[in-house]
């Protein structure tokens, strides 16, 4: 919400009448001029004079009584006046002559009643022209224009009027005078525009409109002779600094509307009861009107096109047919003049370039990523040239786009290719009214004649640019403006003008304009927040494409996939929904179950990890932070580095956060740093330039950016290789070789390391705390040696873990233990471990120096060689249970027969 939205202002009382506007028996105060309460803004005064009692609702019904018989009586005239008209060329047969006599010389009776009722006629066409465009009533933007005394009361609309008069009616019936603010919004709830604010902000009506009628019915009457209380005129003064600054002629229902919601907190905290805040209500309401000057501007460029000629021949008769470029070629402002270009709103800066350098005498090419807008642009410059509210050198002329493919297509003879356009641009020359639309403008470059000398298509066009005959607007992106235009003829004949992506608020304005088509197309309805989640989620995760395209490939998307499964109403989290299925990332709300589980996050990766309290606590913790989105959205979920000597979980962990967190212990990217040590390697993770393919680590993440990322031993890799990673852990992105952009914001970066294994062992035997290990190790210079300290600075958690004991075996030989048993329960058979065995295990596999891994081949050995040694003799069946006890020692307990 802007700074000026949310400003409020109110009436000054004048301190000689003290808003009685009479003063000292005069019939009005010279102080205020009779205004009584009035704002200052700029050199203007603003008051309100408003009578809103019985007597003036009466009058103004009646006068509003009166307009509606004047204006039927004189409709029936009109009718009158046809049916005289076909009288008098019924007696000639409809013979244009005689009949045109009849009327204008003839002294025939039936003649003079009709001139009579034509008087009647002309009457009713000068209302209806005063009626649209008077300025009496309307604010006016006129500047030089200080000093004038405006009363609100004559610039509301009639909707506005209404809404006042049937509220006062309410209030005075249930004797609660004056009005308040939630009085007047609960009355502006059964408008339309009031009723389609409230299904974009997904506000249930009846809901709604119970809590207002709650609230009122606590109000108490107060006596006073005022119909509005101080701050009712205090929104409706407000209201018209709204629609003031908005452009407005008149002060609209929303703009009263958005002036109670700005002004009342009982009434924000009603709306915040139904998750909607002042900035969205604020949004939401500027869509309406939004969309209210696109339908204004759409009837105005379809009025005003009905003059354009329709035909190759200009209005002057000076320009001639392109028979041949019309068959290579698409006349875009008749495509405007029939209505079949959409409006292209929040590009009047790069038209406002356009028409600067043009006007210049400049050809241009416009240059911007596909799907940032460019062919936008040269719509809504077709429409405005349709309408004619252009430049004067755009007036009266076509925009003709030229097809490439066509012109090259089933060209087979030499130089026919160069013959085409050279005929197209003598067509442009001697008709003079053409601007040329050349898209993809590159594509020519190096396309050659194929004859003898070899002519490249792009210098005969710019020989004819050159020659000043040919006005052209051509569109590129900026790698191919870099690879190919800079390097050609053109380059000295097209002046650039830069396309970027748009704002968030340019999107979500451009998505507004287009969201009718999707709705009317699929019967569905969007809310205000799902257009702000699609331009917010396709920025986000749709890193591909590009702004508006992209959000509004997603909008149309959403539409179709909304309209399978019979959902009329779209809301945000439907748009989190189809993204997540598209990104495999959690986007919607925490569900109960979801919650259960980030709750109980320690005690679900204690399953698989035995002790290491500190390194789960940690880890739990940034989980937590990132899926209630309280993280850094620009860096990855977490930068974690695992200290440890070998054996101690530190993997396993890694493996641990990949199933609790993303569901599967194979989601999860993992390099063995040591295979990258010399600076060569680079190529291998982001790919070689020119090769036209990613690196191990780019293409990875891109297939799966909702992922973990292992990186084992990172201490053994280059340095150069170092810096990539700082980079990913501090930007969130990284940019491969072939100038692709891959998003890491939604991997959870870990990297393993051995460093200081030795120092962790000696300080553990020694019973030091972990932090005070820690700090040794980053402050001592254990790692220092190893890591930069700007790398270590990246990581939000550098984890140390400690050495494993026996007893911590003991409970790791039970999760492996814990392995086998299920493996087993897939065949259908039970496999039931005595404690002793268990032990026995967990000592034969204990090694101080390397951790749990030599548990793991003793298991391999003692228990699953076994085992299947059993299987193979068919010693074990299904429902049998094996006993495995100490000495190794499996005894079979054979399931009774069936």
């Amino acid at each position: 919400m802007s700074d000026a939205a949310s400003q409020q202002a109110a009436f000054q009382v004048c301190p000689v009448c003290k808003g009685t506007r009479v003063a000292g028996g005069l019939l009005s105060c010279r102080e205020c001029r009779g205004m009584g309460q009035y704002y200052r803004s700029g050199h203007d005064a603003l008051y309100l004079d408003f009578g809103l009692d019985a007597l003036h609702i009466l009058l103004r019904k009646w006068n509003k009584g009166v307009q509606f018989g004047i204006n039927g009586v004189l409709f029936l005239l009109l009718v009158l006046n046809v049916y005289l008209l076909f009288l008098l060329g019924r007696g000639h047969m409809f013979d244009a002559l005689p009949w045109m006599s009849d009327i204008f010389v003839s002294l025939r009776p039936l003649a003079g009643a009709f001139w009579f009722v034509m008087i009647f006629n002309l009457y009713l066409f000068y209302r209806m022209y005063h009626a649209l465009t008077s300025s009496h009533g309307k604010i006016t933007f006129e500047k030089g224009r200080a000093g004038r005394n405006i009363n609100i009361a004559g610039v509301l609309q009639q909707t506005v009027i209404d809404v006042l008069d049937q509220t006062w009616m309410h209030v005075m019936k249930q004797r609660q005078m004056p009005i308040r603010p939630m009085q007047l919004l609960s009355a502006l709830l059964t408008n339309d525009d009031i009723e389609m604010v409230l299904a974009r902000l997904g506000l249930p009506f009846d809901a709604l409109a119970s809590a207002l009628s709650r609230q009122i019915a606590y109000y108490p009457p107060v006596k006073t002779d005022d119909a509005l209380d101080g701050e009712v005129q205090a929104i409706m003064l407000n209201a018209y600094l709204i629609a003031e600054r908005a452009r407005s002629t008149r002060v609209r229902v929303t703009d009263l509307m958005q002036a109670i919601v700005l002004a009342d907190e009982k009434v924000q905290e009603i709306f915040y009861d139904f998750r909607v805040d002042m900035v969205k209500v604020t949004n939401v309401i500027a869509w309406i009107n939004f969309n209210n000057m696109l339908i204004d501007r759409f009837h105005r460029y379809r009025s005003k096109s009905v003059y354009k000629p329709k035909g190759p021949i200009n209005r002057s008769y000076t320009a001639a047919a392109t028979p041949y470029l019309d068959s290579f070629g698409t006349d875009i402002t008749q495509l405007a003049r029939t209505g079949r270009l959409p409006l292209t709103v929040a590009r009047e800066k790069e038209l406002e370039e356009l028409f600067r350098v043009m006007e210049g005498g400049k050809s241009v090419v416009l240059v911007g990523e596909q799907g940032v807008g460019k062919g936008m642009i040269i719509e809504g410059l077709a429409n405005q040239m349709a309408a004619e509210e252009v430049p004067k050198m755009f007036q009266d002329k076509r925009l003709v786009s030229l097809s490439l493919p066509f012109l090259v297509a089933g060209a087979a003879r030499t130089g026919e290719v160069q013959e085409r356009l050279l005929l197209v641009l003598q067509e442009v020359l001697r008709s003079g009214n053409i601007i040329l639309v050349v898209e993809d403008i590159h594509n020519l470059v190096g396309v050659s004649s194929a004859g003898t000398e070899n002519i490249d298509l792009s210098d005969v066009l710019t020989q004819e640019i050159q020659r000043g005959g040919v006005m052209v607007i051509s569109t590129s992106a900026p790698r191919d403006m870099t690879q190919y235009i800079e390097r050609s003829s053109l380059s000295g004949v097209l002046e650039r003008v830069s396309v970027l992506e748009p704002d968030r608020n340019s999107a979500i304005q451009i998505v507004q304009a287009n969201v009718g088509a999707v709705e009317a197309r699929h019967k569905v309805f969007f809310t205000y927040e799902a257009l702000e989640r699609v331009v917010d989620l396709s920025d986000r995760y749709l890193h591909d494409q590009f702004l508006p395209a992209k959000a509004i490939n997603l909008m149309t998307e959403v539409g179709s996939w909304a309209a399978k499964r019979e959902r009329k109403l779209i809301t945000g989290e439907d748009i989190a929904e189809l993204v997540s299925r598209k990104t495999n990332i959690p986007l919607m709300q925490v569900t109960q179950k979801e919650s259960s589980m980030l709750m109980n996050l320690e005690a679900i990766m204690h399953e698989r990890m035995v002790d290491q309290e500190e390194a789960v606590g940690l880890v739990a913790s940034a989980l937590r932070r990132a899926r209630a989105e309280l993280r850094d959205e620009r860096r990855p979920i977490a930068n974690f580095l695992f200290l440890g000597p070998t054996g101690v979980g530190k993997t396993e962990l890694a493996k641990t956060v990949a199933e609790s967190y993303f569901g599967n212990e194979n989601a999860m990217i993992r390099l063995d740093m040591s295979e990258y040590q010399n600076q060569d390697s680079i190529g291998r993770l982001i790919g070689v330039p020119g090769s036209g393919s990613g690196g191990l680590l780019t293409e990875n993440v891109r297939r799966s950016p909702f992922a973990l990322l292992l990186l084992d031993e990172i201490e053994k890799t280059h340095a150069d290789i170092l810096n990539i990673f700082l980079q990913v852990m501090d930007d969130g992105r990284l940019t491969d070789a072939n100038g692709r952009t891959v998003d890491f914001t939604n991997m959870i970066l870990v990297a393993t390391s051995n460093a200081g294994a030795h120092y962790i062992q000696d300080e553990v035997l020694k019973k030091t705390p972990i932090e005070q290990i820690k700090d040794g190790l980053i402050r001592g210079g254990q790692l220092r040696d190893v890591f930069r300290p700007e790398f270590l600075n990246r990581f939000d958690g550098i984890v140390v873990f400690k050495p494993l004991s026996e007893d911590d075996i003991f409970k790791i030989a039970g999760l492996m233990l814990k392995g086998v048993r299920k493996r087993l329960l897939n065949k259908g058979i039970s496999l039931t471990v005595t404690e002793e065995a268990q032990r026995e295990l967990a000592q034969a596999g204990f090694d101080p120096i390397f951790g749990a891994r030599p548990l793991r081949r003793v298991i391999q050995e003692r228990v699953d060689n076994a085992l299947a040694k059993y299987l193979l003799e068919g010693q074990i069946g299904r429902r049998d249970e094996v006993i495995l006890e100490a000495g190794g020692k499996i005894s079979v307990r054979k399931a009774q027969k069936l």
